[in-house]
C-alpha cells in the first residue's frame, strides 16, 4: 500500500539566502528532485514524491531587513516529483528579498510511516504501493537560486 514518511524526525531543517547586493534585482530559489535509485541494485522507487508544507507551525520563511526591502514568499505547498523538472519554491520581486532570508520547518512531531498524507509534517516522502523492494534507496535534491524573480 501507499506510505507516507517524515523526513528528517530528530532535526530541524533550514535554508538561509543572503541577497547583499543593493541594487535587490529579485531572486528565486528553485528545487528538483533527482530519481530514488537503489544504493545495491538497478532498481528504482517510481512515483515517489517530497512534500515541503508551508504554513503555522510547518514552514516559515522570516527576513532580517536594515534596507527596508520586504520578505520573500512562497505560494502554496511544494510537491516534488522523483526524476520531474525543478520546480520555484521561495521568491522575492524586485525590491524585495535583500538581506537575510531564512526558511525553517521544524522537526515533525510524527516519526511514522502512515496510509495517508499527515498533514502536520513540515517535510513528507511519498512511495507508492508496490514501487519499493526491501533495500535502501537515494535521491538528489538540486537547489538553484537565480537572479530573476
Amino acid at each position: 500500500t501507499d506510505r507516507y514518511y517524515p523526513l528528517n524526525p530528530a532535526t530541524a531543517t533550514a535554508i538561509k539566502v543572503v541577497d547583499l547586493r543593493g541594487t535587490l534585482p529579485g531572486w528565486n530559489l528553485t528545487l528538483q528532485l533527482g530519481d530514488f535509485n537503489s544504493t545495491t541494485t538497478t532498481a528504482k522507487l517510481t512515483d515517489a514524491k517530497i512534500t515541503f508544507r508551508q504554513g503555522v507551525g510547518l514552514g516559515t520563511i522570516t527576513h532580517t531587513t536594515a534596507d527596508g526591502s520586504g520578505p520573500a514568499t512562497w505560494g502554496t505547498d511544494l510537491v516534488l516529483e522523483a526524476g520531474g523538472a525543478a520546480k520555484k519554491f521561495v521568491s522575492a520581486t524586485a525590491n524585495n528579498g535583500g538581506m537575510t532570508t531564512d526558511i525553517e520547518w521544524p522537526a515533525p512531531g510524527a516519526t511514522t510511516e502512515a496510509t495517508g498524507p499527515v498533514t502536520t509534517v513540515p517535510i513528507e516522502l511519498y512511495v507508492k504501493g508496490a514501487s519499493a523492494m526491501a533495500q535502501s534507496y537515494e535521491a538528489t535534491l538540486t537547489w538553484s537560486l537565480n537572479n530573476a524573480p
